[in-house]
């Protein structure tokens, strides 16, 4: 015993040393990133999509705020199935519904919604191109002729044939 003597103090000071919980085993993985999301908003019986402005993705809506989304939507409603313009904060993320894995758009907090307002459209280049209606009335006949651009510009011509 009297060999181990010595050894005890730097025994213990060892032995305080040592983690206490802070090693990667208890480290929690970093959270998403929340950013400003601006979407058109629908919420149906069977599910709630959200189209993004600028882009025209879809994605299903999830999250912590969705109650207060819900109460808005349904106060703000004015037909079944109706868009909204919604501006919350979210991230990206997936959802599991009937074991089908699907991305999603997770909102951790409602800013704001308004029935009134719409993403802009967003530009198809495979619509593009120039499109011709006929139209014949009792007084006389007209045509309207639109030339669609890949930009999304439009320039629309009105012929009343006289």
């Amino acid at each position: 015993m009297r060999t181990l003597a010595p050894f005890i103090p730097a025994l213990l000071l060892l032995l305080s040393c040592g983690s206490h919980g802070q090693g990667p085993e208890t480290a929690q993985a970093p959270l998403a990133r929340d950013t400003n999301w601006m979407a058109d908003l629908r919420i149906t019986a069977g599910d709630t999509l959200v189209r993004l402005c600028g882009s025209g993705k879809r994605y299903h809506l999830t999250g912590n705020v969705m109650d207060t989304i819900a109460y808005r939507y349904r106060y703000a409603n004015t037909r079944k199935g109706q868009w909204m313009k919604l501006w919350c904060l979210g991230h990206l993320g997936t959802t599991n519904s009937s074991g089908h894995m699907d991305s999603s758009l997770c909102a951790t907090k409602f800013l704001h919604l308004d029935a009134s307002l719409h993403c802009d459209p967003v530009p198809d280049p495979r619509i593009s191109g120039s499109y011709v209606v006929e139209f014949t009335d009792p007084m006389h006949s007209r045509s309207v002729r639109l030339d669609l651009f890949d930009d999304g510009s439009v320039t629309m011509y009105s012929d009343l044939h006289d």
